[in-house]
């Protein structure tokens, strides 16, 4: 009787173990990475589900090139509970994050990706998956991000983030888009659309934007400012930048639009700019007595034919050059005759004058 009830209790642990439910793995490194992280122990292209269906953060990233990168992510699908994933400096191809719900970090970058589909991450906050291969992205069902970094996605050609009314910082450079709608966007700070194709950029509702930067965008035609917080404006490259208003920026405090086409600068009645760069355009007039705040002023390489420096404060510039303006007879000042003039940079034919 006692080796039949023996015989019965082997014979049902051994269902028991055989019927466990397992996820298949089956790229080494992937399942190398989860035996060190305790989550497996066998190298045998499975892993126990038990052990990682409630595992809430997992760090996958930093392999070295060429050795220990993973190629295949396939079993990341029952981390049904995972809310950060990190798997950056790899070579995965393609995720499926569906099964993944609670996601709210997620880095992916420096991997071979051309897609991601982030559909049911309703619950993402902050995403980086630059440096991959990215041809789409669409982020219309993740209300709740705050941060993307998809720069250095060369081939990404449209960009989706309408419905991000929490979008804080958005770093996309290097890419190919032409175009990008940012009116939803009510509380970015910080952009970056550096080396892109930019045509068309609509910033009228970011009211709380501190820092843009949209250098060697060459193909930019249109630029809409209405963003009374923007500090720092960074505009260099811009070869098809013809006109620029920031009239309506009142706390820009740093100004740089270096090698633009520029013709004409509008800067209205501002008067916090400390920091101001436009040299090599093809300014021809140009007049900067609002800005009484000035320190720094290089406006060298341009077409100037007039120059009006009277701020009533000019003695706090303390670098000034307006060289290379071979048509700048004159340069309008408080006084032509201030010591700090000896300081100041200017072609041999240009006189300070009232």
């Amino acid at each position: 009787m006692r080796k039949a009830i023996k015989f019965l209790f082997l014979l049902m642990f051994s269902i028991s173990v055989s019927f466990a439910q397992t996820t298949y793995v089956p790229d080494d490194w992937f399942e190398q990475k989860l035996i060190n992280l305790g989550y497996d122990d066998v190298m045998d292209d499975y892993v126990l589900t038990a052990n990682i269906q409630n595992v809430t953060s997992l760090y996958l990233g930093n392999s070295i090139a060429g050795y220990q990168e993973i190629h295949d992510l396939t079993g990341i699908e029952d981390f049904v509970s995972l809310e950060s994933l990190n798997c950056r400096y790899n070579r995965i191809t393609s995720i499926d994050l569906s099964n993944c719900p609670n996601l709210e970090y997620l880095n992916v970058s420096r991997n071979n990706l051309t897609s991601l589909d982030l559909s049911n991450n309703t619950q993402l906050k902050n995403i980086d998956c630059s440096y991959n291969n990215i041809v789409n992205l669409d982020f219309g069902s993740n209300p709740l991000i705050e941060t993307i970094d998809c720069n250095y996605n060369l081939s990404l050609s449209t960009l989706n983030v309408v419905n991000l009314s929490n979008l804080v910082k958005l770093n996309a450079r290097s890419n190919h888009l032409n175009s990008l709608d940012l009116s939803y966007n009510a509380n970015l700070k910080y952009l970056d659309l550096s080396y892109s194709r930019i045509v068309s950029l609509d910033l009228s509702s970011n009211t709380l934007l501190q820092t843009f930067l949209l250098k060697n965008s060459s193909y930019l035609q249109t630029l809409l400012f209405n963003n009374p917080n923007l500090e720092y404006l960074f505009l260099n490259n811009c070869s098809s930048l013809g006109a620029l208003d920031v009239s309506t920026l009142q706390k820009l405090y740093t100004f740089s639009c270096v090698s633009n086409n520029l013709i004409s600068i509008n800067f209205g009645n501002i008067s916090n700019v400390v920091y101001l760069y436009i040299n090599d355009n093809h300014l021809t007039n140009l007049n900067v007595s609002n800005l009484n705040k000035l320190k720094i002023f290089l406006c060298n390489d341009n077409d100037l034919i007039s120059l009006d420096v009277r701020n009533k404060n000019e003695i706090n510039i303390k670098i000034f050059s307006s060289i290379n303006n071979s048509n700048l007879s004159n340069i309008l000042v408080d006084d032509p005759n201030g010591f700090y003039l000896n300081t100041w940079n200017k072609d041999i034919n240009t006189t300070f004058s009232e």
